[in-house]
């Protein structure tokens, strides 16, 4: 008898552990059956708005009055339920693709499409940096230096620039435009409007254009080399220019002088990428919760119900046990000092080590993990991730100084770094080499982020201890290393000189080769027109906490 009612309730725990199993493959497999028929499988669905089916129909065959429906078919019964409406011939089309801007990038939507524009800091503020060094630093990015579709675009582009100028503690600079003259247009006579054109390919119409007073003038005009910049101007400023532009108006000026005013921003633009869209429909993913939230339930009720079970086995365990003492002779004892019964723990132990229940084991917090924007490099460092951006400042005539790249990067929110070991500096030294390349160069120079110790003026004090690392993030020595007699004794100003990095294609050949190779570091002076001439520079920042 105990051994059968062990034994049923042995069954139950069976069953219950069966019944569970099967309502959880039921309800795991309906939601991936409603996705087949919803998202294409069930054919066409009926709606009752937005047009997908018409009551009416403009054949002759397929509609008729209700007189006429009478008449042929007498009346309908009232019980019969009413004619079901007819499926629409095909499902509803897809949501298109969407176009979008990368983050940081401005979206605008112009007649052909969604069109992303960045306004960025060039880092320079000696006015050193031409129309075409702005268009080197834009095809950097995989974009053109662009122009404006519309005021709306002009006003937005000048108030992002104006801020970022305010950040500089300046009140007014240049931004540089995608435009030129027209050729054959050497004067002012040619109109203020179709002078110029837009240079982007994307850019279309007048209506982006707004001069500053007598603009475009005939003063400086050097024919079909004629470039347009933005004047960015805040509201406190006070000089030269004061009643002739007011932010974001447009300003003539030559492509490749030394530009005033001296703080130089550029417009990027490229066109928005596509992104598909989401397919699950609302009904799908409201049920999909559902069946989530039911398996859930399912799971707390199936697991009460077998802790119920076990309690049961286990009482009538120790009812078998104490009926099958009963029924012995001699197993009962009394004790002398009480008129109650009671139970020999010696002829009649209770098992007190029973196995446990399993405990389902609790799970691990999700790990918030540091991840690098797009297009920045990702190292792991002792004290976290590290993101590193390469980037090709637009200067190719050595106008760019180490304060200059500290500035680019500052408008990233970033700072120019360093490199935390060899990994770190090979990288780098590797993607910079292609974006030389791809301006057709084979020698270039990338400032890093490090001065010599203050007191350090000789090249006595050693190869690595000269130099320290300026980011607040970059540590130790694992990241140097020098070209042939670095660093030297020529050219030392003491505290202010400072590290670029040289960038040397395979098929270089020139005054440099047997001092450097690929990845050298060089100790140069931080402000002087610097060698080799096309700049770059390395901007660092923690990882984003995802």
């Amino acid at each position: 008898m105990a051994i059968t009612h062990a034994s049923q309730c042995l069954m139950k725990l069976k069953r219950a552990k069966t019944m569970k199993l099967l309502i959880l493959v039921f309800l795991v497999t309906v939601p991936f059956i409603a996705a087949i028929f919803l998202e294409g499988g069930g054919g066409g669905r009926y709606h009752g708005g937005g047009g997908g089916f018409s009551s009416s129909s403009s054949s002759s065959g397929s509609s008729g009055s209700s007189e006429e429906h009478e008449h042929h078919h007498g009346h309908r019964p009232s019980n019969r339920p009413p004619h079901r409406p007819p499926r629409p011939p095909h499902r509803p089309p897809r949501p298109p693709t969407r176009e979008q801007c990368d983050d940081g990038w401005l979206e605008f939507q112009r007649p052909n499409g969604i069109w992303c524009i960045l306004v960025g800091y060039s880092g320079v503020s000696n006015g050193w940096y031409s129309q075409q060094d702005a268009q080197n630093t834009c095809t950097g990015m995989g974009a053109v230096l662009t122009g404006f579709q519309n005021e709306n675009e002009r006003m937005k582009v000048a108030e992002v620039a104006l801020d970022k100028l305010i950040a500089l503690g300046q009140t007014v600079g240049g931004i540089w435009v995608g435009a030129t003259n027209l050729p054959g247009c050497r004067v002012n006579s040619c109109g203020p409007y179709n002078t110029f054109q837009w240079t982007d390919g994307e850019t279309t119409g007048i209506e982006g254009f707004k001069w500053g007073v007598g603009e475009p003038d005939n003063s400086n005009w050097p024919g079909a080399t004629a470039c347009i910049q933005q004047f960015i101007v805040a509201p406190n400023y006070v000089g030269m220019w004061n009643g002739y532009f007011v932010n974001g108006d447009l300003d003539k000026y030559q492509c490749v002088s030394q530009a005033t005013p001296p703080p130089r921003f550029y417009m990027c633009g490229k066109r928005g990428r596509l992104q598909k869209p989401k397919t699950m429909k609302l009904p799908l993913a409201v049920l999909l919760l559902l069946c989530l939230a039911t398996i859930v339930t399912s799971h707390k009720k199936g697991k009460d119900e077998v802790k119920k079970i076990v309690k049961v086995i286990e009482f009538d365990d120790d009812v078998v046990e104490g009926r099958s003492s009963i029924g012995r002779k001699g197993n009962k004892k009394f004790s002398s000092s009480s008129s109650s019964s009671s139970w020999s723990s010696e002829e009649h132990p209770r098992r007190e080590n029973r196995r446990p229940f399993p405990r389902r084991r609790s799970q691990r917090p999700t790990e918030i993990k540091e991840t690098c924007d797009d297009g920045w490099l990702e190292f792991k460092r002792p004290n976290g991730v590290w993101c590193i951006l390469v980037g090709y400042s637009g200067v190719s005539n050595g106008w760019y100084s180490q304060q200059d790249a500290q500035n680019t990067c500052t408008g990233m929110g970033a700072v120019l770094t360093g490199f935390q070991n060899e990994n770190e500096r090979m990288t780098v030294a590797g993607v910079a080499l292609n974006k030389l390349t791809t301006l057709g160069q084979t020698v270039g120079g990338l400032w890093v982020g490090a001065t010599n110790l203050p007191a350090c003026r000789v090249n006595s004090c050693g190869p690595y201890n000269t130099f320290q690392w300026t980011d607040g993030h970059t540590t130790g020595v694992e990241g140097f290393k020098w070209g042939v007699g670095e660093p030297d004794n020529v050219n030392w100003p003491g505290a202010t000189a400072c590290i670029q990095q040289f960038i040397v294609a395979p098929n270089y050949v020139g005054m440099w080769k047997g001092y450097f190779v690929n990845g050298d570091l060089d100790k140069y002076q931080c402000n002087s027109q610097v060698t080799p001439p096309p700049r770059f520079y390395i901007c660092g920042k923690r990882g984003v906490r995802r």
